[in-house]
């Protein structure tokens, strides 16, 4: 019975925590807060660690599929990623659907986003490239 009576409190304190968290500002990764070129820059979290140490193309590229796409396309890219049930992703798997799209297009949506994809502006275009040469190898497509 003693449990019934904590369990409001451990309720509202998860809430508490997660409110608490989702109300700090944050702002994109820039040049100027490491001793990067202009016009170099690399987008904050694994992107950024693989290309400082020295990582190559193919490296980073994996690490931002995995960091920022999977969450939602999933691992291979059949729309299955943990937040596919609220996202409702493309089956990138699917070469029909691949088939209605030009790699620009593809390149288009990954930079600015789509529906309930977010928009990854800062992205190289030689990282872009990759991601959407990994998409057309998900389905077959190349």
């Amino acid at each position: 019975m003693r449990g019934f009576r904590l369990l409001p409190l451990a309720v509202v304190l998860a809430l508490a925590s997660t409110t608490a968290c989702r109300g700090k500002a944050s702002r994109e990764w820039r040049a100027e807060d490491h001793d990067e070129e202009p016009g170099t820059a690399q987008p904050a979290g694994g992107i950024a660690g693989a290309a400082a140490a020295g990582a190559t193309n193919d490296a980073i590229i994996e690490s931002a599929w995995k960091t920022s796409c999977a969450v939602c396309h999933g691992m291979s890219g059949a729309g299955d990623g943990p937040q596919s049930p609220m996202t409702k992703p493309p089956n990138l798997t699917d070469p029909a659907y691949l088939g209605t799209r030009t790699d620009e297009q593809l390149a288009a949506t990954i930079r600015a986003g789509k529906g309930k994809m977010p928009a990854f502006p800062s992205l190289p275009p030689a990282i872009v490239a990759g991601l959407v040469r990994q998409v057309r190898a998900f389905g077959g497509v190349k």
